[in-house]
């Protein structure tokens, strides 16, 4: 038997680590943002944010 882990379970923690740091990302921008722009800002930041992230489906 080999030593070490077996390939699916490398690509499984593969698969994890970008999942959990593709959602770490934006909680850690976010109060860098959010100080940056103004309420009015935000809203339309959000409005549009979230038309693109339809369309993007």
């Amino acid at each position: 038997m080999k030593a070490g882990l077996p390939t699916f379970w490398k690509h499984v923690i593969t698969v994890l680590s970008g999942a959990l740091g593709a959602q770490a990302l934006p909680l850690l921008v976010a109060p860098l943002v959010t100080r940056m722009c103004t309420p009015a800002e935000m809203g339309a930041f959000s409005v549009w944010f979230g038309i693109i992230a339809v369309a993007a489906i």
